[in-house]
């Protein structure tokens, strides 16, 4: 289990900005959440995850998109049919893209990894907070 070194709740929830997917998730999901989404082809999971990257960036926030089955162009080009531009927040170190293969690793490998790049993307968050 991945606990970061301080826990805190928060009660704000980030609004998904449509429709569909807003409704499919109550309307958002708490701030500082971590959020696994799963599901067919085409059920609008890369859709959800860009969605909720592109509200935390656009709060000045960091994101971490974590994907199994599509590249890191793919992450970037696919929301543009949404509307979302997220290569902006790329551009501005805000957003981290992680792609690899389910096969790549195996189980342990997939969570050492994760564990990294979570700690990696929460260092250089409150870095920058320190230096506003």
């Amino acid at each position: 289990m991945y606990a970061p070194a301080s826990w805190s709740s928060y009660s704000a929830v980030l609004v998904v900005l449509f429709g569909r997917h807003g409704e499919l998730l109550g309307g958002g999901v708490f701030q500082g959440s971590t959020v696994l989404v799963s599901g067919g082809a085409g059920t609008g999971k890369t859709s959800i995850a860009a969605s909720l990257a592109d509200a935390a960036c656009a709060r000045g926030q960091r994101a971490l998109f974590v994907s199994y089955e599509e590249s890191p162009a793919q992450l970037l080009r696919n929301p543009r049919s949404i509307g979302l531009d997220l290569v902006r927040w790329v551009d501005a170190g805000l957003l981290r893209r992680w792609a690899v293969r389910p096969t790549a690793y195996g189980l342990e490998e997939h969570l050492v990894a994760l564990h990294r790049l979570l700690d990696e993307v929460a260092s250089s968050s409150s870095s920058s907070r320190r230096t506003r």
